[in-house]
């Protein structure tokens, strides 16, 4: 995939480049060969609030975002970090490295790491612009945003192997955790207003996907539903579909959680 980084120095080119989303061709004239040039450009764009103009600095642009493309848009109503500034930078052939520091909730002091791409210089979106949620095990869950401006399901990550990793610019974000088979109500308690810094922050733990008023309130919705039996044990092997274990009078049946279209929770022995 060709980069869609912009080598710009000019508030002109910043510009265009937000308007199209990090699609426009780079132009090297423009100081696209100057790796301290691309490193203040990427910040400035955040501490202007021009999201889409700091997604156009990044490797891959936009597409960094694909699962939440109002990540990298321009409806940002003011900066997420202040007083940018690229300290020293390093370049080793087609790599180069930024020492940078900023405010954003505290002071940060960072490195960028940047790439060649044979005509500018671009940004590797830092593992630390992410919001990570991690449960204690596997489970069927996705990490959703619900800021202003996002519908469900337009910005979230799947949780894999019980960790979600979502892409983001440091700033604020209104996050949720949702099942999406509806098997399990993960509560008030899987809400939470997450900062990205940029500086490294540990996960959100979310602990056991199922422990607790979780499990009960699943066994007391199979209840309802007319299923004999207590859960022994509810797990996920895809992190797609609830497996259960259900005990009816001392025999172990196996099979499979799932909800119908009024709400019912189902037990499919053998699925």
């Amino acid at each position: 995939m060709r980069p869609a980084a912009v080598g710009m120095t000019a508030l002109a080119t910043l510009a265009l480049a937000a308007c199209t989303g990090g699609d426009a061709d780079p132009d090297a004239s423009l100081g696209g060969g100057d790796a301290t040039a691309a490193a203040q450009g990427f910040l400035d764009a955040l501490a202007e609030g021009d999201f889409a103009g700091a997604a156009a600095w990044t490797v891959d642009g936009a597409e960094t975002f694909a699962t939440c493309p109002w990540m990298a848009s321009d409806t940002r109503t003011g900066g997420s970090v202040v007083g940018p500034a690229v300290e020293d930078v390093t370049e080793d052939g087609d790599r180069a490295t930024a020492e940078v520091t900023y405010r954003s909730g505290g002071e940060v002091s960072t490195t960028l790491d940047l790439t060649w791409t044979g005509d500018t210089w671009a940004v590797v979106l830092p593992e630390t612009f992410a919001i990570e949620a991690a449960f204690s095990e596997p489970a069927v869950a996705r990490l959703e945003l619900v800021d202003a401006g996002t519908e469900a399901g337009e910005c979230g990550a799947a949780v894999r192997d019980g960790v979600a990793v979502l892409p983001a610019f440091p700033g604020s974000y209104n996050a949720t955790i949702i099942d999406p088979t509806g098997v399990v109500d993960y509560g008030n308690d899987a809400q939470q207003i997450i900062h990205v810094t940029g500086a490294g922050d540990e996960a959100w733990d979310l602990g056991d996907p199922l422990g607790g008023e979780r499990l009960a309130t699943v066994q007391a919705d199979l209840t309802a539903s007319g299923t004999a039996g207590t859960l022994t044990r509810v797990w996920t092997d895809d992190g797609a579909q609830w497996s259960a274990e259900v005990d009816q009078d001392g025999t172990a049946m196996m099979g499979t959680l799932s909800r119908d279209d009024s709400g019912t929770l189902e037990f499919t022995a053998g699925g």
